[in-house]
């Protein structure tokens, strides 16, 4: 739970944690913020060596009462290593994350 974001601030640019996605083949992803005035996006970022990293797609948090939340399912994450999020916005910081990975061989 929460093993990409716990309750923290990403910074404009910025990256949330990194996580071991090496076992999953299919995952789900569920993102949450408290910044309900941007409309920025959030990159789902991959890499196949740990060091390397290339947009895997693009996610759109909306308002949800107090909060911005999306869900990405379905991931096909096959051969791919690390699995991090990244702020797309210039100029908001995104404050209260939670985000989750999880996912099945």
């Amino acid at each position: 739970h929460e093993n990409l974001a716990s309750n923290v601030t990403i910074n404009s640019g910025s990256y949330s944690s990194v996580v071991n996605i090496a076992d999953m083949n299919v995952g789900n992803l569920f993102y949450e913020d408290s910044e309900t005035a941007s409309y920025d996006t959030v990159n789902i970022e991959v890499s196949i060596d740990g060091t390397n990293y290339f947009k895997y797609t693009e996610i759109y948090p909306s308002q949800d009462g107090a909060v911005r939340t999306t869900k990405e399912t379905g991931l096909q994450l096959q051969g791919l290593k690390n699995l991090r999020l990244v702020n797309n916005s210039s100029i908001d910081n995104y404050s209260n994350v939670k985000a989750s990975v999880v996912g099945s061989a």
